[in-house]
């Protein structure tokens, strides 16, 4: 059975791979989506197909060997126990992982009224555009960011919304939606460092998923760290399956770790 998070995740990154035109290669098994250093995204995708017996070891090998390879690589878990030893002889080291989850439907009158203060609106003018990045670059983004014209460019897909929590005008939290044929992704879950631990995070995803419940009958599907499946879990999403994320170690991280 296909597992719509995986999908789902496959498809935002081929989207964003054919929308960044930056030499990205897709086939079914992995994207690899290179982009200018410190610009978000940079990284190699592998799904499932990827990680199975009849893989080819040579083509693993040149993927994550190339001299234009990204240093980020996702792996799903499916065959993860004999996919791990090839990646790190090939030097790439696990160093996070995702849980992906899953929400069938939402009990909608759990819900809560927003309060006055509050207004959630889809990202449309510069200003809301300018906000929703700052706070997305500021609290999830490390050694990439996101720039205006990217986002601007996801937005024109009809695929894309995304969305800013606004308290008495100042903007506070983000999501994206992704809409796939099998589910709706939930990317960019966001709350600026200030007004964390304060609701509005959970506000805001409550909020979406009930405005993409009333339309669809898709299930609702996000990656959370492990902080956000508690988060997550109390709005009822369910744990379905794991991502693990690896690093390449270069001459540069040799030298940071050796110090």
């Amino acid at each position: 059975m296909t597992n719509p998070i995986e999908t789902n995740l496959y498809e935002f990154y081929k989207s964003l791979a054919f929308l960044g035109k930056q030499g990205s290669e897709i086939s079914e098994d992995s994207i690899v989506i290179r982009n200018e250093p410190g610009i978000w995204p940079g990284l190699i995708y592998g799904r499932s197909n990827l990680l199975t017996k009849q893989s080819d070891p040579l083509h693993i090998r040149e993927l994550m060997t190339s001299n234009k390879a990204p240093e980020l690589l996702i792996a799903d878990d499916t065959n993860i126990q004999e996919f791990d030893p090839l990646v790190r002889q090939l030097r790439f080291l696990p160093f996070a992982g995702w849980n992906g989850m899953a929400l069938e439907s939402v009990p909608l009158a759990s819900v809560n009224k927003l309060p006055e203060s509050v207004r959630i609106s889809k990202v449309e003018t510069d200003e809301d555009l300018t906000e929703w990045i700052e706070i997305v670059n500021e609290e999830l983004l490390v050694s990439s960011k996101l720039d205006k014209q990217q986002l601007r460019s996801m937005l024109e897909l009809p695929v894309f919304d995304a969305w800013l929590l606004q308290k008495s005008g100042v903007g506070v939290s983000t999501i994206l939606v992704f809409k796939h044929n099998t589910s709706n992704g939930l990317y960019f879950i966001a709350t600026k460092k200030s007004f964390q631990k304060q609701g509005f995070g959970s506000m805001l995803v409550s909020q979406i998923c009930k405005q993409l419940t009333e339309s669809s009958e898709k299930p609702i599907v996000l990656h959370a760290t492990r902080n956000g499946e508690k988060l997550y879990s109390k709005l009822g999403f369910k744990p379905v399956n794991h991502f693990f994320l690896y690093r390449k170690i270069t001459p540069k991280h040799e030298q940071s770790r050796n110090s």
